[in-house]
């Protein structure tokens, strides 16, 4: 009987280990190798095999780095730290992703109401591939540090004044439009709402659904989890949310009919130093202590008896004669590998065998200086990227390094 050979997409691949190890390479490397000839050039071009690529990718936490003067830190260093299962190297694999200036120009860009300098652009959060900058107020840019490519989101208006505010409330892809948008809490004269921005719109959109006004919620809690919520089931979960409505409650917000909705909060001891996530399908929550992480699992999820239970304690090497003090790190990754990092070391716990490797750690006191996100590479192309030009006027003084 014969074999039938083997194609992905219109790719004949049977017996050619060209594709298989082309999966395996750094995104920098495969935009190399699609230059060498036609044959390579078709595959690193096929849409199935950059699917597969970016499956095959895996995660990088992202550390901030200064230079410069040493009062003034004029520059900021972006770089990304491998979290592979297979990188037990002494020395952990950090690459510069890029640089930029820490603030705007002097005398320019100071933030209204309380005139300090504005930084220049910082990361609010990652989604998958793609990093979200603020670039001012109400305006924001997309990039993929992969392809280098840039796109801004439609603008808000307002939000210079002390009766306009703009609160960035989640970053998120849209499965079902195969947007990524981001949740904006908006107040004008009094009037709380929340606006969509979706990139390649035209004009942001806003939602008719009741908003909670933000000073009843506190803007000292506006962590990262604000910036990052829990995807799973379409849905996004926050544990921390205006919408939570200052409950033992925890905000989460549909996809599909874009309506929120309450849900049993884990019973952590602080909020402060808890978060959520999502690994293997399944709802988790996460709380540093001062010698590790708590890590929490909901059962019987969407239904009348869901719960929490406890079912790690996670001990992190470094964490012994500490404080505790943020930023914190906490992330899913790839096969129940959970990415935990603090001011003093990043390591991975996978909660199927039950073990924990550390990546890297420093001694007070010098610190770690986490960005809160995790990056993961991909050469997929988005239509929006294609549709806006690249102007070197987008983010002009930031500046990819690898």
């Amino acid at each position: 009987m014969m074999k039938q050979r083997q194609t992905v997409g219109n790719l004949d691949i049977d017996g050619d280990l060209t594709y298989e190890i082309l999966l395996r390479l750094p995104a920098k490397t495969v935009l190399c190798c699609g230059a060498v000839c036609k044959a390579w050039c078709r595959i690193t071009t096929n849409p199935t095999f950059l699917s597969d690529h970016a499956r095959h990718r895996p995660p990088k936490a992202l550390l901030y780095n200064s230079f410069g003067k040493a009062t003034s830190k004029i520059n900021m260093e972006l770089d990304a730290v491998s979290v592979a299962a297979h990188h037990h190297a002494a020395v952990p694999d950090q690459r510069r992703l890029a640089c930029f200036p820490r603030y705007k120009k002097r005398g320019i860009g100071r933030l209204p109401r309380t005139g300090v300098s504005e930084q220049y652009c910082p990361l609010l959060a990652s989604c998958n591939s793609l990093l979200l900058f603020r670039k001012g107020i109400g305006h924001y840019v997309i990039c993929n540090p992969a392809t280098r490519q840039r796109a801004e989101f439609p603008r808000l208006a307002g939000g210079g004044n002390l009766m306009e505010c703009h609160r960035e409330s989640g970053f998120y892809f849209h499965p079902q439009s195969g947007e990524y948008r981001l949740l904006c809490h908006c107040t004008m004269n009094r009037e709380v709402y929340y606006m969509v921005l979706s990139v390649g719109a035209d004009e942001p959109r806003r939602l008719d659904v009741e908003a909670t006004d933000i000073e009843l919620f506190g803007t000292t809690q506006y962590t990262r989890s604000m910036m990052t919520p829990a995807a799973l089931h379409g849905h996004l979960h926050w544990l921390q949310h205006p919408e939570g409505r200052l409950t033992n409650h925890m905000a989460v917000f549909n996809m599909v009919d874009e309506t929120f909705k309450q849900m049993t909060s884990p019973p952590v001891t602080s909020k402060f130093f808890a978060d959520l996530l999502a690994i293997d399908k399944f709802l988790m929550a996460s709380e540093f202590t001062n010698l590790g992480v708590d890590l929490w699992v909901m059962e019987g999820y969407g239904a009348m008896d869901e719960r929490w239970e406890l079912r790690h304690r996670v001990v992190l090497p470094w964490m012994r004669g500490v404080t505790l003090e943020r930023p914190l790190l906490i992330e899913g990754g790839n096969d129940g590998d959970v990415i935990m990092g603090t001011a003093y070391g990043l390591g991975v716990y996978n909660v199927k065998s039950k073990t924990f490797r550390t990546i890297i750690t420093v001694k007070p006191p010098d610190a770690l200086l986490l960005s809160w996100n995790m990056l993961r590479e991909s050469l997929v192309p988005h239509t929006f990227f294609d549709n806006q030009q690249q102007h070197p006027t987008c983010l002009p003084l930031f500046h990819f390094l690898s």
